[in-house]
């Protein structure tokens, strides 16, 4: 039986480019706690015909989808990755689209980059925790990995 090559997830980067276009720059945002997503998928479209093969429907590949990454953070209001100046909140504010890109843990450093909006920044501050805010970057377009 042969060992496992799972990797270890801790050490996941969430980071957002500088604004410039090609992304000169990527810094990791502050206090990441879990990631979740992007997930991909691919619309399909029916096409049986009367003389499909076998009595069985046919369907053909359609458009690629890659919809958002979500992810909670420590909150730290005056964090410059955070604030409503230069940060998450910021990019909440301003319909532009910004390069993001995820960063995993593995020795070839894989990297996912995407052009995205952030549509959600909900903070939370129970009576008993921490400050935290669940973050939500909506996919705009293609993403390469390397």
């Amino acid at each position: 039986m042969a060992a496992s090559e799972a990797i270890q997830s801790f050490g996941t980067l969430f980071q957002r480019g500088d604004g410039v276009t090609p992304t000169e720059g990527f810094t990791t945002v502050a206090e990441v706690k879990d990631i979740e997503g992007p997930a991909m998928s691919r619309e399909t479209h029916e096409v049986t015909h009367q003389e499909s093969p076998d009595n069985h429907m046919e369907r053909i590949g359609g458009l690629l989808d890659t919809d958002e990454v979500t992810f909670t953070i420590n909150w730290v209001p005056a964090n410059a990755t955070h604030d409503d100046a230069t940060g998450l909140i910021y990019d909440l504010r301003t319909p532009e689209r910004r390069n993001y890109r995820l960063v995993f843990p593995d020795a070839a450093t894989t990297t996912w980059t995407f052009p995205g909006l952030v549509t959600e920044f909900a903070p939370k501050a129970p009576v008993d925790g921490v400050l935290e805010a669940d973050v939500t970057v909506t996919v705009c377009g293609a993403p390469t990995f390397s």
